[in-house]
């Protein structure tokens, strides 16, 4: 995709709060989440009052900036073989990461052993 206004939506489209809010609900999404936060905002009280900061806010607002202007390749996040600048490029891209994972663990393949 190539700039513009028909890229998609913003990351901070995509992660409102109030559409997090139901993860946060589960425990498998609570526990993938805790071992990347600080103890105090683990909870699911803090991860909330955390989504519906203004500063997250205005951090997805610089990070969509930065990878829609190319300042940030979407190799930073280790997504190999994507391609474009757009919000959707990135969503594809993290979503086809996931699917290869999911894939490659369904078939018994251990990640280890090359």
């Amino acid at each position: 995709a190539c700039g513009g206004g028909d890229d998609g939506p913003s990351i901070g489209e995509v992660l409102r709060p109030e559409l997090l809010a139901p993860l946060l609900e589960t425990p498998q999404a609570l526990a993938a989440l805790a071992e990347h936060l600080p103890e105090e905002h683990r909870s699911p009280h803090e991860l909330r009052a955390t989504l519906s900061s203004q500063a997250l806010r205005q951090q997805l607002g610089s990070l969509g900036a930065a990878i829609q202007s190319g300042q940030l390749s979407l190799e930073a996040f280790g997504l190999r073989g994507a391609r474009g600048t757009s919000v959707a490029d990135f969503l594809a891209a993290i979503q086809e990461s996931v699917d290869a994972e999911a894939k490659d663990g369904a078939a018994g393949g251990d990640p280890m052993q090359s």
